[in-house]
């Protein structure tokens, strides 16, 4: 039997929240994926966290980010609270643009997922107990507004929505946690590269996101990410060339578009990671 999808309409209905908190005394649980992303809070116990084929030992005040597709499960060892977070973040009632400025932020929400991919560590933020406690606290109103629905509850829980995940991406740069420096550094970089993918951009721009030397840039890059600087940010425009080429553009338009900036080499370099020519790609997987 495979694994259980939940969908965000089943979780998050017309007039909810984009954001909806949700707790568990976690038993062990089956496999399963979602079409969203969730942070989790480990309220009190410890347990395993089956991730894609690797698994880690979860605790109280662990905080971590669960993308959408991967098939992950629990198994309990003592009494393992936690709460899921579901976040709908192509809803406009969340600005989240300032917030995304901060490198904790995009540390949890895309860095670790990444490398937690390529390894068995567990969390990097644990929270202390006053910090979780303050955390319990926002999740409290979130929960208590989108219950009540008293008049204002929307601006209410939101608002201390944005508290929490402030607090949270703040945190997670403090020196007494155990993310390292080159976490931080490593977000910076692809932060940029996210931003800028689709111009000329050069290895030292990258790395002077990151207020560091190209030999230390790439060597972040290798031991983080196990790819150099110029890999990554080929495979980042490939990847939104795939989604441009599912809109149904012209090859040439795409190349432009996503920093290729000679059609030919762009057919290469989309065929060597996809095994198709980009044309062909485009008939097999444009949008209906």
């Amino acid at each position: 039997m495979g694994a259980k999808c939940f969908s965000l309409t089943q979780c998050i209905r017309e007039g909810d929240l984009p954001v909806k908190v949700l707790y568990h005394r976690q038993k062990t649980s089956s496999l399963h994926y979602h079409d969203y992303p969730e942070m989790v809070i480990v309220l009190s116990g410890h347990g395993t966290h089956f991730y894609k084929e690797e698994k880690y030992t979860i605790s109280r005040g662990d905080v971590f980010v669960v993308k959408p597709g991967i098939e992950h499960r629990y198994e309990t060892r003592q009494a393992l609270s936690i709460v899921n977070v579901l976040i709908d973040f192509s809803s406009r009632e969340l600005c989240l643009n300032d917030l995304r400025e901060v490198p904790g932020f995009y540390a949890l929400f895309e860095v670790e997922p990444l490398l937690r991919e390529r390894s068995n560590k567990s969390p990097l933020l644990r929270l202390s107990a006053e910090d979780l406690n303050t955390v319990s606290r926002y999740l409290k109103e979130i929960d208590a507004e989108s219950r009540q629905r008293q008049p204002g509850w929307r601006f209410a829980a939101l608002n201390s929505f944005s508290r929490l995940l402030l607090l949270v991406s703040r945190l997670y740069k403090q020196p007494q946690q155990k993310p390292t420096e080159n976490m931080i550094r490593l977000s910076q970089m692809l932060q940029f590269i996210e931003k800028n993918y689709a111009r000329d951009i050069s290895r030292d721009e990258i790395v002077g996101a990151a207020c560091i030397s190209s030999c230390s840039g790439s060597r972040i890059f290798k031991q983080l990410l196990g790819k150099s600087i110029v890999e990554y940010l080929t495979q980042i425009r490939t990847d939104h060339a795939r989604e441009k080429l599912r809109q149904g553009l012209k090859v040439s338009d795409v190349a432009f578009q996503c920093g290729f900036r000679d059609s030919n080499y762009f057919s290469t370099v989309f065929r060597k990671a996809t095994g198709e020519s980009p044309s062909a790609w485009r008939r097999e997987n444009t949008e209906k």
